[in-house]
């Protein structure tokens, strides 16, 4: 094998990504693309985004363009659809702070189950009479039908 196919080997693909991306992207764009959906969720509330106000907000925040200088109202519009572009060519990128799964079962951090909550009756709920059945019988199960019958 050759030489400096063994060094490739060693590199973290990760850090092969941020290289190849490094210089090519301002910070406004990448916090917009690392914060896509809290981002889009609030531009989609807001209908037509006031991009004059959001460009001073990202200024603000440290998010400036490539060249290091302020957005202004049609830089950051353009790099949200640039964003928008990519998200819709990769998909929405992963969170930074993944959800922390739950502890396995332990003798210290023991399941318990609890009977599961009745949903909200509605007028003409068919199941009214059943859910006020299990309440008056203490939410027991109902005797068998052929009971004593044998």
């Amino acid at each position: 094998m050759p030489p400096d196919r063994i060094e490739m080997d060693r590199i973290p693909l990760s850090r092969l990504e941020k290289a190849a991306r490094s210089g090519r992207r301002s910070k406004l764009f990448l916090g917009m693309y690392q914060h896509y959906e809290e981002l889009n969720r609030i531009l989609e509330r807001a209908g037509r985004p006031n991009w004059k106000v959001l460009a001073d907000e990202f200024t603000r925040l440290g998010l400036v363009d490539i060249n290091g200088n302020p957005p202004s109202r049609t830089v950051a519009k353009n790099t949200w659809s640039k964003v928008r572009a990519l998200i819709a060519k990769e998909g929405v990128p992963l969170p930074r702070n993944p959800v922390e799964k739950p502890a396995p079962f332990s003798p210290a951090n023991p399941v318990v189950k609890t009977a599961p909550e009745k949903p909200a009756q509605v007028r003409g709920d068919p199941m009214a009479d059943i859910y006020r059945q299990w309440d008056e019988r203490g939410r027991r199960m109902p005797e068998p039908l052929n009971k004593g019958k044998s």
